[in-house]
């Protein structure tokens, strides 16, 4: 498969998630969570990109097991970016709820998997313009995180304080 990039912001998202979709469709699995790994290092090193850092501990396997989702989360950090304090908010609410997941040892793998793939799919969805948002999807997934993060009890603390972070940023 051959792409050249020549886009920016959500346009560049959409075109490495259709590259991202296609390698897995072909089979390529480890290809494309390669792909979604060096996008979120890449970026991380841009001059102009906001600074993120992920602070995972006691979980060197974090990015074997989360790296797509890590990964799509990084990337909708970034093209969220920080221009006003709404956005700056939801930002540093979704940052801090991914690191809590996957650091926390409380909930399982497959707990773990749930709630990243939601915060990932809300991260996709802060990505687009508020008339393009799935609304009907995205008000469902966002009231079932503190059901999913219930096994950690300081998960559901973390959540009552950066939930209305992220329910503000989507007008809920």
């Amino acid at each position: 498969m051959e792409a050249q990039i020549d886009a920016a912001g959500a346009d560049r998202t959409k075109l490495k998630l259709q590259i991202y979709t296609e390698l897995q469709r072909k089979g390529l699995t480890e290809e494309a969570e390669t792909l979604m790994t060096f996008d979120a290092v890449v970026r991380a090193s841009m001059n102009k990109q906001p600074n993120i850092t992920y602070n995972f501990h006691n979980s060197p396997i974090a990015m074997a097991n989360f790296g797509t989702q890590i990964g799509n989360i990084s990337a909708s950090l970034t093209a969220v970016g920080s221009n006003d304090q709404r956005s700056k908010d939801f930002s540093n609410a979704l940052k801090q709820l991914t690191e809590a997941v996957v650091n926390s040892a409380e909930l399982t793998e497959q707990q773990k998997k749930e709630a990243l793939d939601a915060l990932s799919f809300v991260g996709k969805q802060a990505e687009e313009p508020p008339e393009k948002r799935q609304t009907g999807v995205l008000k469902p997934v966002l009231e079932a995180i503190p059901k999913v993060l219930s096994a950690g009890s300081a998960l559901v603390t973390l959540w009552h304080t950066f939930g209305p972070h992220i329910m503000t940023f989507f007008g809920f």
